[in-house]
């Protein structure tokens, strides 16, 4: 992502890549017959995303990826905030939602909506 920024404040553009690789498993509805088929799909996104920094320790970030071709489709959307309470040593939380549909040759749909909070230690270096 190419940041440009005021004081303050960035917009950020670019590209994401994610990568799905595993398997689901599928059942009939009617039979109760299970399987397992495999996922494995990549996907550039299109980037676009907000920072606001009060103060050089707090970081708020906003961020949307997405792209879409034929019927296949992928989707984050995230809101963050970034505490560096020691050094380069800070705490991220906040909301995030990933979404992929993919439509398979094999005549199988895939469409998963994952999204919760999300915590994590994460620790910064000077560029």
């Amino acid at each position: 992502r190419w940041p440009y920024v005021w004081d303050n404040f960035a917009v950020s553009g670019g590209v994401t890549v994610a990568h799905l690789n595993g398997s689901v498993i599928v059942a009939n509805a009617n039979t109760g017959v299970a399987n397992r088929q495999p996922i494995k799909q990549t996907f550039p996104l299109v980037s676009l995303g907000f920072a606001y920094a009060p103060i050089p320790s707090l970081r708020f970030n906003a961020r949307s990826d997405y792209i879409q071709y034929g019927n296949d489709r992928a989707q984050t959307i995230q809101a963050l905030m970034n505490w560096q309470f020691l050094g380069p040593v800070g705490i991220e939380a906040g909301w995030r939602q990933r979404r992929f549909k993919i439509n398979e040759n094999n005549g199988y749909n895939f469409d998963a909506r994952l999204s919760g909070a999300v915590i994590a230690i994460r620790m910064e270096l000077e560029r």
